[in-house]
């Protein structure tokens, strides 16, 4: 198969400023503004942690399955959407060097203290603060949904993750969004209100495409390994729907590639850059 190839003349490594949320980030040369998720989960944050310490959600042990031990050990790790910290803790004490990003800055300051040996920073997805063939692996669980546009997120993810890297994400699955959604039209993007935690607690979040998770450009630059549809047992149930799956997981293994990939010295480099920045 052939593979595109991500090169640095088409990224380079971006400077988030924490400081301004919500400030145009210049994505493909387009403006574009970034989902609020940050002002979401900032003022839910002492909510949301309450709830989840208390759930024993099943999408966890999905998630931690999916994952040997030669995946984590002494392995560059990614948290993408690592809220306040609870899989990246999983993941350190399995050995893994667990780097996490978030847009929420009240979930980012919990995630310091839930897993001290973490380096954690505020950036948007499709903007990360890594260089070239980082990572030597990636997780997503309940996070990627909450990006309106998935592409250059995939885009970035295949920029600095190593060549063999696996990537397991686990999303809100399309077929609750379409059920959730106002107009019931599956083609259009609409904010889905959904209850989460036993209607504990409210949140929004972008409709999404079965598509969108196995695009063209994720097919070409990763390889599918495997995919996992489950009832979400705690989510609200649409009356009249029967019983249809709101777990959606995927994943993916990063092909190889011509790019030449950084050496040792570069690694060591980013370490210490992430070091600083997250102190």
């Amino acid at each position: 198969m052939t593979t595109s190839t991500i090169t640095k003349k088409e990224y380079q490594l971006r400077e988030m400023n924490s400081s301004k949320p919500g400030s145009k980030l210049t994505v493909f040369g387009v403006a574009k503004v970034p989902l609020q998720q940050s002002t979401q989960y900032d003022s839910l944050a002492a909510q949301f942690v309450e709830n989840d310490r208390a759930s024993n959600h099943m999408t966890r042990k999905l998630l931690y399955d999916s994952f040997t031990p030669a995946d984590l050990r002494k392995k560059n790790v990614l948290d993408l959407g690592c809220g306040y910290g609870r899989d990246g803790a999983y993941m350190a004490k399995r050995g893994a060097r667990v780097f996490g990003v978030d847009e929420s800055a009240a979930l980012l300051r919990i995630a310091k203290k839930e897993c001290p040996s973490g380096k954690f920073m505020r950036a948007d997805f499709s903007n990360l603060p890594f260089y070239d063939n980082f990572f030597d692996a990636t997780y997503s669980r309940y996070a990627l949904q909450h990006t309106a546009d998935l592409e250059p997120a995939f885009y970035e993810l295949s920029r600095v993750m190593k060549p063999g890297a696996k990537f397991t994400f686990i999303v809100t699955h399309p077929l609750r969004q379409y059920f959730e959604k106002p107009t019931r039209d599956y083609d259009s993007q609409e904010a889905c209100t959904s209850h989460i935690f036993d209607k504990k607690m409210t949140v929004s979040e972008p409709s999404h495409r079965f598509t969108e998770y196995f695009s063209p450009m994720l097919l070409n630059n990763f390889t599918l390994e495997r995919v996992v549809e489950k009832v979400d047992v705690e989510a609200e149930r649409v009356a009249g729907c029967g019983r249809y799956p709101g777990i959606l997981m995927v994943e993916y293994r990063r092909n190889d590639r011509q790019s030449s990939c950084v050496d040792m010295s570069n690694e060591l480099i980013m370490l210490d850059h992430v070091q600083n920045k997250a102190k």
